[in-house]
């Protein structure tokens, strides 16, 4: 095998050489080849390819498929505009519905100086006075016709009761959105919880 190998070797060097003192010149279609057959020469040499000797030219368009890809190596900056559908997220989703992604959510206390457990796309949240906080995004929102839905923990006294998240006589804007926590009564008050997604 070796021999082989060391005779092929030396075959596609002697047409590399030609081609450096200009005896023949190689149009693009064979360097490509070329170069393809030494990387397969040096990966049969080798027992494999090495660690990082394949790089985004030497990989035809197309030949990259789902299987070849390790779990975990893709990232968002990695997938094309557009190019994710309904089946192709986590869970297997079935049928021709769209599906449409959070924009922005977080889950915080409300209580005293307002405290964000977690988030995403949220910046901040200002507390405005009892029950009423306003929502910043970190990055805006398409545009300002978002869906609104939100849960919070009950107060001390009207726990157990009716209680709901309203979204703030001003109008909502691509970089916030204003809401209050209301009890049965209705009264604002201090949640200890509150959880707010937008989509849209």
């Amino acid at each position: 095998m070796s021999t082989a190998i060391d005779s092929l070797r030396g075959i596609l060097n002697g047409f590399r050489d030609l081609n450096s003192k200009g005896i023949y010149a190689m149009n693009a279609t064979e360097t490509d080849l070329l170069r393809q057959i030494l990387i397969e020469v040096q990966a049969l040499s080798l027992g494999g390819l090495v660690d990082g000797s394949v790089t985004t030219p030497k990989l035809a368009d197309g030949s990259v498929t789902t299987a070849k890809i390790a779990d975990g190596s893709v990232t968002t900056v990695k997938v094309a505009d557009g190019s994710v559908t309904a089946p192709k997220l986590n869970g297997a989703q079935s049928g021709s519905a769209p599906v449409f992604g959070v924009r922005a959510w977080v889950n915080f206390n409300g209580t005293g100086t307002v405290a964000v457990g977690a988030s995403g796309n949220v910046s901040s949240v200002t507390d405005n006075g009892t029950g009423d906080y306003t929502i910043n995004f970190a990055t805006a929102l398409p545009n300002a016709n978002y869906a609104v839905v939100g849960t919070l923990s009950g107060d001390s006294i009207n726990n157990g009761f009716v209680q709901k998240v309203r979204i703030d006589t001003s109008p909502q804007t691509t970089s916030s959105c204003r809401i209050s926590c209301l009890n049965q009564t209705p009264a604002l008050f201090d949640s200890t919880q509150v959880s707010v997604i937008f989509v849209g």
